[in-house]
């Protein structure tokens, strides 16, 4: 195929204009480039693997890119992105028009389109609920757990000691999905399996949501498919819909957040009049059921997660855009609300959940976030050359301001994550905006293939990334079902504590304790929970350990990080290991500790 794709291209080489000739030239680069990107993820070649971690390579790759996708922009710079086919939005003779660009946008597609989204919805549903319950609950699965049995108790959201069988202290993070899991406790009873069910049906509801979003802002079927594709075979998220997280329930409501803020940016109601003031009408230029409809999704978000308010910033960034593009009196109304809430988010720390405390003002400098933004599926060098290129578009595209509107969102996090935001470096911060960058990156994908592909080559782009996004899954596909370090297996780990256990004689001292697993020893049962964040000392371990003849040490292997490694030293030589690194694949460890 790639044999009789180069020679058709040097055929019409021979046989066309000049400016056809480099044109055609572009394109043979466009799909070397994506060949050369599927074979660094497929190869297994030192030599090839050394070469791309190479300075001067990176730097001589990353202008190629450059000068390839500006090639294409500036040869076909007449020659403006067509939509597959325009789908109307709203329908505006209708009196819930509002609400017709999200509930009967179905209707208006092809049959084989809706069967695909169908298809795709269903694959997500295997993917996620098929051995749901094989690695045991982590330490913050537990929450969920806990809090939910607590609720269904006493009606608060109060963790659940299984060991006691009474309430512990209070834990109304995330209320709402807290919330969901209690509904399906009552129906189906406690266990891993179905805690997990919430996360995997929003997995499977997300793929139609996302599709639909996509479409809104890139009008292309390609683009969409490709964007609802990576989505489902992302590792990261295939793992967020299969644990007990909030962070499953924000990427679904996040979005739909995002979505129908933009459409109240861009949609006005088309009344001049309100209460017989022009300038009144003007100003309050909103249909206002989509913008209740919007300030519900972002008190959600924010309710599942602080993090989400950071979109206002995004939001701040695309409204300058508009003010400079339309210079509409609706969009003050728009900046005196953003002052208000920033207002409201600096004197009372309440509202945002401390979240202002986080901000360190360009002392950070996580480069970290910049690879799990930038390299979820092609290598960073051909991303950011996509991304430098395709700005261009926010100018002079008949799309430019749903692009703006993917460029703030994609660009304000980048922004924030890498200098400015105290976090605990983790993909699942940044997780809600993912999307995000997908439908951005596979837009500006569509829109050069448009502009550089031969009628008969379109199919070209689509395949090389739908190869892209399915080599990175079965790449990863092991470490989300099976080899996960951050996942474990308690109960293993524990079953070999509770059968040799003695209640007389011995003691547990566990980091993240999974009272979970110990809901069938007795009551009494001695168990002194570990300080985290490395709060504990060599003096206060020897403490610990007197209190007993004997003391069983278990945490979780992947929060190692909250202990001294003095602590994790001493424990290792002087006491009998059970479980853990070097003996097992349980990612439990566990020691017998004799005084």
């Amino acid at each position: 195929m790639i044999i009789i794709i180069i020679v058709y291209q040097f055929q019409l080489i021979l046989t066309s204009s000049k400016k056809n000739i480099l044109n055609n030239i572009s394109y043979i680069g466009f799909v070397a480039i994506l060949i050369y990107e599927i074979f660094q993820i497929y190869t297994t070649k030192r030599d090839l693997l050394q070469l791309s971690q190479n300075l001067n390579f990176n730097l001589a790759y990353f202008l190629i890119c450059c000068c390839v996708f500006a090639a294409i922009i500036l040869l076909n710079k007449d020659k403006d992105l067509v939509a597959e086919e325009t789908i109307p939005i709203l329908k505006e003779k209708k009196s819930n028009a509002y609400f017709d660009g999200l509930f009967t946008f179905w209707k208006q597609l092809p049959w084989f389109i809706n069967g695909g989204v169908l298809l795709l919805s269903l694959l997500m549903g295997l993917l996620c609920f098929f051995d749901l319950g094989y690695f045991d609950i982590l330490p913050d699965e537990t929450l969920h757990i806990e809090a939910a049995k607590g609720f269904n108790e006493t009606g608060s959201f109060k963790r659940w000691d299984f060991l006691l069988n009474k309430t512990g202290e209070p834990y109304d993070r995330a209320w709402s999905y807290t919330f969901l899991i209690s509904i399906v406790y009552k129906f189906f009873g406690v266990s891993v399996e179905n805690a997990r069910l919430v996360s995997a049906l929003f997995g499977v509801i997300f793929v139609p949501l996302i599709f639909r979003i996509s479409m809104y802002f890139t009008k292309s079927y390609t683009a969409s498919l490709l964007t609802t594709l990576a989505v489902i075979f992302c590792p990261y998220f295939l793992v967020y819909f299969r644990r007990i997280r909030m962070y499953s329930m924000l990427l679904p409501v996040f979005a739909l957040f995002y979505y129908f803020a933009i459409r109240v940016l861009n949609e006005p109601s088309g009344r001049n009049k309100l209460f017989g003031s022009v300038l009144l009408g003007k100003l309050l230029d909103f249909k206002m059921p989509l913008l209740g409809v919007t300030l519900f999704f972002l008190f959600l978000s924010f309710n599942v997660h602080q993090l989400s308010l950071l979109s206002l910033v995004a939001l701040f960034i695309y409204f300058i855009y508009l003010v400079i593009l339309q210079k509409s009196l609706r969009l003050m109304t728009i900046f005196g609300l953003g002052v208000i809430i920033l207002i409201l988010i600096m004197i009372k720390p309440e509202v945002s959940g401390g979240l202002e405390n986080k901000f360190s003002f360009f002392k950070e400098n996580n480069q970290i976030y910049l690879t799990f933004l930038l390299k979820p599926l092609f290598s960073i060098n051909f991303t950011l050359a996509v991304f430098t290129s395709g700005f261009l578009f926010i100018f002079k595209n008949e799309n430019k301001q749903m692009l703006a509107a993917l460029y703030a969102m994609v660009l304000s996090t980048i922004c924030l994550f890498v200098y400015c935001i105290q976090y605990d470096i983790h993909f699942r911060y940044i997780s809600y905006t993912m999307p995000f960058f997908y439908i951005l990156m596979f837009s500006l994908l569509s829109i050069y293939n448009e502009k550089a592909a031969p009628k008969y080559f379109s199919f070209v782009l689509p395949l090389a990334c739908l190869t892209v996004i399915v080599l990175n899954f079965v790449n990863s596909k092991e470490s989300i079902y099976y080899k996960n370090p951050e996942a474990q297996f308690t109960e293993k780990v524990y079953r070999t504590m509770k059968r040799q256990f003695d209640p007389k004689t011995q003691q547990i001292l566990a980091l993240f304790p999974e009272e979970f697993y110990l809901d069938e020893m007795a009551p009494n049962t001695p168990l002194i929970a570990m300080p985290k964040d490395k709060e504990l000392g060599l003096g206060q371990l020897n403490f610990l350990l007197s209190k007993k003849q004997s003391t069983w040490v278990t945490w979780p292997t992947h929060k190692s990080r909250h202990m001294r490694q003095e602590v994790i030293e001493k424990i290792n030589n002087t006491c009998q290991k059970y479980h853990g690194y070097a003996i097992d694949n349980t990612f439990v460890e566990l020691y017998l500790c004799t005084r």
